[in-house]
């Protein structure tokens, strides 16, 4: 297979950044003699120092690398200088593949007879897989997890750790099964396999789900957001099954990517998987999941409804969307609805992952935004919370200027806050993420630290505090 075709080929791996020493290594494993391009100069000593054990070479530039180890074939996940390397491999005729395609073929054959799963999309993913894990926890059934948070296999109530560092480049799956293999003698066999992917889509996946696709990030093979999570329907396996967001337009789109049988996943008329409430706070009772001709792995067409009791910390219409998400990979494996009910009921939200808490008088929702999208969505749940319940409506935004592949949308940001400022009885932002607001326009008050903000987050009394801290 695959695995065997590249042994003895030299290979240049682009970008160190996303996922690529991973890569190098599991060619390096395979017989492959791979070359690590680190285009975005992030390699540190100890990275250098493994890759030069492993007698891998380092260059900084793809052009060097070219013209030092002859590769046959060319792997990039993302690349400042994405379209000139694009154009060269066109005109010179030398195969180049995403670090997510390269991915899927080496591992095409271990995986063949895994029921295998990929999560991917821009927001909601960890609690996704989250909810999964619960789900699979109760069925038996041990099942190998790939998150941001660690690797592990889910057996039971007992979970093996596989790797502690949490990683969701689509080539950290390499070193998450390999590690798994080696540890199939202590008793980690798996028989299931979920996998949380940043970007694009390995073609592992017997279920895929596309939880959301930001328009406006660049990723890839000199590609947008858009066309990288793509691949995610173009490469499914035959028979596979493909979920979509209903309430995302581009991800409801990838539908007409794909020959495979097709879910949509949310409140929209032609969802199969849907439910009357497009929100869910703590004490609404139980959420009611129908059915409308929902296709299965094993060809089944599911027409009926069960309901289930979700998590009191869950939050908004992000609850909705993401016990959605995970109850349709799960109806798509062929899991029992017994054991999607008791798993997600069982969950614990991840951490500041938008969870609500009620302290007194103080209804607080705490998210942790990494983004414009995600902050501005936060914002968003808690007004139409507050407005809901009655109540004054207090925000905190700050922490780090976090960046993916790029810096974040300051301006969008700040424009955003400041659109939304009269729905605010205060808003606060702090620490270098506030600085940076104020700094491209944003009007809400600024305070150094978030100790400035401690009486607006602890101390008022019946009101609704929302905080977003990256």
């Amino acid at each position: 297979m695959y695995a065997d075709r590249v042994v003895g080929v030299p290979v240049c791996v682009v970008d160190m950044t996303h996922g690529g020493m991973d890569l190098c290594a599991a060619l390096s494993r395979r017989g492959a003699f791979p070359a690590a391009v680190d285009v975005h100069h992030t390699l540190e000593n100890a990275d250098l120092r493994i890759l030069h054990k492993g007698g891998i070479p380092v260059f900084a530039s793809f052009a060097e690398a070219v013209s030092a180890h002859s590769p046959e074939v060319v792997m990039m996940q993302y690349a400042p200088d994405r379209e000139a390397i694009t154009a060269y491999c066109g005109e010179t005729g030398l195969p180049l593949m995403t670090h997510a395609k390269a991915t899927g073929l080496i591992l095409g054959e271990r995986l063949a007879s895994v029921a295998t799963t990929e999560i991917t999309g821009a927001r909601g993913k960890s609690t996704v897989m989250g909810m999964l894990s619960s789900i699979m926890s109760h069925t038996g059934e041990p099942s190998l997890f790939m998150t941001s948070m660690g690797a592990y296999v889910q057996h039971g109530s007992e979970r093996t750790i596989i790797c502690g560092q949490g990683s969701i480049t689509p080539s950290h799956a390499l070193h998450v099964v390999d590690a798994a293999d080696a540890a199939d003698a202590a008793g980690c066999a798996f028989s299931s396999c979920f996998l949380e992917i940043s970007l694009g889509g390995t073609g592992l996946g017997d279920v895929c789900s596309v939880l959301g696709i930001p328009l406006e990030l660049r990723a890839g093979i000199g590609r947008s957001a858009f066309f990288s999570k793509a691949q995610m329907a173009e490469l499914m396996r035959p028979g596979a099954v493909l979920n979509v967001n209903a309430s995302d337009p581009p991800s409801r789109s990838l539908r007409l990517l794909t020959g495979t049988r097709c879910n949509v996943v949310g409140n929209a008329p032609e969802a199969s998987l849907f439910t009357t409430r497009n929100a869910w706070y703590s004490g609404d009772g139980e959420l009611t999941l129908n059915l409308a001709a929902f296709s299965t792995l094993c060809n089944d067409s599911l027409t009926s409804a069960f309901s289930l009791a979700p998590p009191p910390r869950l939050f908004g219409t992000m609850a909705v969307d993401t016990m959605l998400a995970a109850a349709g990979v799960a109806l798509a494996l062929g899991v029992p609805t017994a054991s999607i009910r008791a798993g997600i009921s069982a969950y614990e939200p991840l951490p500041r992952r938008m969870v609500f808490s009620r302290e007194g008088g103080v209804h607080r929702i705490t998210n942790t935004a990494t983004s414009k999208e995600t902050t501005l969505l936060a914002l968003d749940e808690a007004a139409r919370y507050a407005r809901i319940r009655g109540l004054p409506l207090h925000a905190v935004v700050g922490g780090r200027t976090k960046t993916t592949c790029g810096a974040m949308d300051l301006f969008g940001l700040a424009a955003g806050i400041n659109t939304r400022l009269p729905r605010f009885d205060s808003f606060l932002v702090y620490g270098e993420l506030g600085r940076d607001l104020s700094g491209a326009g944003c009007a809400a008050s600024f305070v150094p630290s978030v100790e400035g903000g401690a009486p607006l987050m602890h101390t008022q009394d019946d009101s609704v505090v929302i905080a977003c801290i990256n």
